[in-house]
């Protein structure tokens, strides 16, 4: 019985060297993209897509300035949170996806290039997204 109890804490400690809490830092990703728009339809169109994209109750609107043509949110993704920042104004409308440090379990040396290209496409998709949304002529004249 006493051996077993010596054993319980090495093994729990083999077990959990296993695995490691490891850190990706992302420089803040931008895109600029080119509309046929003027600042107030760019601004109503940057604020639509972060509510589209916002599909997690945490991932919120934080700053709004119309006039200066600011929309700031937090959105929660694999392994943390992005602050996603649209700036707009005639004609012009940029996104930047800031991520700062985000941090995944890592149990073999193959996960840091897995999680490594499971955030940069998530990154790449949304800034994709972002320019699909913006370039899209979607008015409802109802």
């Amino acid at each position: 019985m006493k051996k077993r109890l010596l054993l319980a804490p090495l093994l729990i400690g083999l077990l959990s060297s296993c695995s490691s809490i490891k850190t990706i830092n992302f420089k803040p990703f931008t895109e600029v993209v080119a509309t046929n728009y003027n600042q107030n339809k760019n601004y109503v169109k940057a604020n639509e897509f972060l509510v589209e994209i916002f599909n997690n109750s945490k991932s919120v609107i934080q700053f709004s300035d119309k006039e200066a043509g600011i929309v700031k949110g937090k959105y929660i993704m694999t392994g943390g949170e992005a602050i996603i920042t649209i700036k707009v104004k005639d004609s012009l409308s940029k996104i930047t996806i800031d991520t700062g440090d985000l941090t995944y379990t890592r149990s073999s040396k193959n996960d840091d290039d897995k999680a490594y290209s499971i955030l940069k496409s998530q990154i790449n998709g949304m800034a994709k997204s972002f320019v699909i949304y913006m370039k899209n002529n979607n008015d409802d004249d109802w």
